[in-house]
């Protein structure tokens, strides 16, 4: 998957045929010769795609795309983006890594925002429907002792299946002479 930060915000392009056909993409741009201009985009992929600088075309499966002073544009691997291009790609590389989170979580947000009112109802659904949230936090409220509508040996017993979190109900009292005997 291609990431390109453009003016539209975050394009996500699927192959890397897509890239190729660009204009004024190279796979072999010289390192000691061309100056970056800024980091276009990022790519991840299964397969293994030669590094775009003349001096290494290593397959690698994830980079960034990136354009140079003279409008080239090609394929850098971070380990070979800062080999060759120091501290300037690092840098770079940085700013566009915090401008695709910003833009997602933008993107993330603004979904969020639409799908809200749905979400809101069917919210106010799940407390209001038969043996729904409320009809539940009502016989909860029961079991753990703020309503007297069940006796306090019982709710005892519940708070403490609670804390020890078996579920087993222990209520304890005083053995018969029955018991006792037996």
């Amino acid at each position: 998957m291609i990431t390109l930060n453009s003016e539209r915000g975050l394009v996500r392009i699927a192959t890397w045929d897509d890239i190729e056909s660009v204009p004024g993409f190279t796979a072999d741009i010289d390192p000691k010769t061309v100056k970056l201009k800024e980091i276009i985009g990022s790519y991840t992929f299964d397969a293994l795609i030669p590094c775009g600088l003349s001096t290494c075309h290593q397959p690698h499966g994830n980079g960034f795309l990136v354009v140079a002073a003279d409008g080239r544009a090609t394929n850098i691997g971070r380990i070979c983006g800062k080999k060759h291009f120091d501290v300037e790609f690092t840098q770079m590389s940085r700013v566009f890594l915090a401008a695709v989170r910003a833009q997602q979580n933008r993107e993330f947000l603004g979904e969020l925002k639409n799908r809200l009112p749905g979400i809101t109802t069917e919210v106010a659904t799940i407390r209001t429907e038969r043996h729904g949230a409320a009809w539940i936090n009502t016989r909860v409220s029961q079991l753990t002792g703020k309503s007297t509508a069940l006796p306090t040996p019982l709710i005892n017993a519940v708070r403490q299946a609670v804390r020890r979190g078996d579920g087993i109900l222990i209520i304890e009292r005083a053995a018969t002479k029955q018991e006792r005997e037996e």
